[in-house]
C-alpha cells in the first residue's frame, strides 16, 4: 500500500515492528525507538496528519480514545507492518 494523504483518519492495527535482514546495526536501533514510543503488535494506531515531513500518529486505547500522539520520520514509519480493518496485511511503501 502506498502511503499517501488519503490514509489520513483511517484506523489500523500494527501486525509487527520487523527488524531489518540483514539488520543494519542502527544507532540508535529505528525498531526499539519505535517500540519505546508505544509502536508494538497489537496496537491501534491513527494517521493523523502529514506536516513537514512527519506523519502524525495517535495510538488508541481499548475505547478507540488517544492515548498518545507521535510524529514519525518516513524511514521510521514505512518499518510498521499494518493491517486495514478490510485488509488482512498491508505494507506501508512510501515514495520517493
Amino acid at each position: 500500500m502506498k502511503i499517501s494523504k488519503n490514509l489520513i483518519g483511517k484506523v489500523f492495527t500494527i501486525k509487527d515492528v520487523p527488524v531489518s535482514n540483514p539488520c543494519l546495526n542502527c544507532h540508535p536501533c529505528v525498531r526499539l525507538r519505535l517500540m519505546e514510543l508505544g509502536m508494538f503488535e497489537g496496537e491501534k494506531i491513527e494517521i493523523v496528519n502529514h506536516q513537514i515531513g512527519l506523519w502524525i500518529v495517535n495510538i488508541l486505547g481499548m475505547n478507540g480514545s488517544t492515548v498518545s500522539s507521535v510524529a514519525l520520520r518516513d524511514d521510521e514509519f514505512k518499518r510498521l507492518f499494518l493491517e486495514e480493518p478490510n485488509c488482512p496485511v498491508s505494507i506501508l511503501d512510501i515514495p520517493n
